[in-house]
């Protein structure tokens, strides 16, 4: 598997992230750099969450990720003091 691509950076392996928060963050990484959630993050979720809440993240993070695609099309800044994301590698 390719390593994760968060834009968090070490935060993820910082203590005080629980196993399902990790699990989420990399499939959020994943679902952006890859477009799809590999097997392993598949199967540390179906672990931890029913169908309905795996179901609800993919949801969520493709509806933040469209958000975000939207906004960049429209040309939207931030504002005056907000701090954006950093850039990721690809």
């Amino acid at each position: 598997m390719a390593a994760a691509v968060c834009p968090f950076g070490s935060v993820v392996s910082a203590a005080g992230w629980d196993p399902t928060e990790k699990a989420l963050i990399r499939a959020a990484d994943e679902l952006y750099r890859d477009a799809i959630v590999s097997d392993q993050t598949w199967r540390e979720l179906a672990d931890r969450l029913n169908p309905g809440l795996l179901m609800t993240a993919v949801a969520t993070i493709g509806d933040f990720r469209a958000i975000s695609l939207s906004l960049n099309a429209y040309g939207v800044q931030l504002e005056e003091g907000d701090e954006g994301f950093p850039k990721l590698g690809r």
